[in-house]
């Protein structure tokens, strides 16, 4: 067979259409569901109940079973907008994609540690921003897995001491549209930062209340920041941009610890373990230093 020969096909032609008009329906539902980003987005969302997206997605194939199982029974389906031959075809999407998130698990279980990132990059000059056209990263897959809600949270939650206090830097001044993406994929970030049990500042809450003052320039927000930051145990960066690197340097000055969120959730969550395993012998110490006093 020549490279430009089409290679035979054998079984029931029907198969290999129902398999075209099946990617087609993947394709018109991803762009719905995950637009130019992650095509698996909506699937590891589940991580915020603890639960592997390949789990959800088989959540999903026993609900369009049970549909089918109770159309066998009944003869029926209320929702007449989808139908048996829908249903069987979401089952077999379902459970391809299911694959694909169950060979991503084992890839994590048995891949490689991701190392930390070089040292960021210097602050550009003026007028010679990063490439804005890079693609935007999603919260990656890897590392995830390993993770329950609370693995940093202190022993005692009541301290406001022991929290370890993240702040989450990354892109935000754009037109609307960007704008607006740019919240979205910081407040994903503190909702994971906050999954795991971190106290988290993000910094898009003050371009907020900048819209409604109406006063506040580039400056303004910059110099409103830097308190908050300089008070972080670690900054945490979804995506570098001219202000972000300002921060970033800003830490690196102040030796607080950068986190990337391209390298995943792993590298940040073993360092606050031990980082919060010192803080609380610490605080032990002071407390009972303080217990003595008051006795005396």
């Amino acid at each position: 067979m020549t490279p430009t020969e089409t290679p035979k096909r054998y079984g029931h032609p029907g198969f290999y259409e129902l398999l075209e008009h099946m990617a087609d329906v993947h394709s018109r539902k991803n762009h719905d569901y995950a637009g130019e980003g992650d095509p698996l987005a909506n699937f590891r969302l589940s991580l915020l109940c603890g639960v592997e997206p390949w789990v959800g997605a088989f959540v999903r194939i026993t609900d369009k079973w049970s549909r089918i199982a109770n159309f066998i029974k009944q003869g029926t389906l209320k929702v007449s907008s989808e139908t048996v031959e829908d249903t069987l075809l979401d089952l077999s999407v379902y459970s391809l994609l299911a694959i694909l998130l169950y060979r991503e698990r084992a890839e994590t279980a048995t891949g490689p540690r991701q190392s930390e990132p070089p040292p960021p990059m210097p602050p550009p000059s003026v007028g010679a921003p990063p490439d804005s056209k890079a693609a935007r990263e999603q919260l990656p897959p890897s590392d995830l897995y390993h993770y329950v809600p609370g693995v940093v949270l202190p022993a005692n939650p009541s301290d406001p001491r022991a929290y370890i206090r993240v702040y989450v830097g990354g892109p935000l001044s754009a037109p609307t549209v960007d704008y607006l993406k740019n919240v979205h994929r910081m407040y994903k970030a503190v909702t994971l930062l906050h999954h795991l049990g971190f106290s988290t500042y993000n910094p898009s809450e003050d371009f907020l209340l900048g819209i409604m003052r109406g006063d506040m320039g580039y400056e303004d927000y910059f110099r409103l920041n830097q308190p908050w930051l300089l008070q972080a145990d670690a900054m945490w960066v979804t995506e570098e941009s001219p202000g972000t690197l300002r921060e970033i340097k800003l830490c690196t000055d102040n030796g607080i610890r950068v986190f990337y969120e391209r390298n995943g959730l792993k590298p940040i969550v073993g360092w606050a373990r031990d980082l919060l395993r010192a803080r609380q012998r610490i605080l032990a110490a002071i407390d009972k230093g303080k217990g003595a006093d008051d006795e005396r």
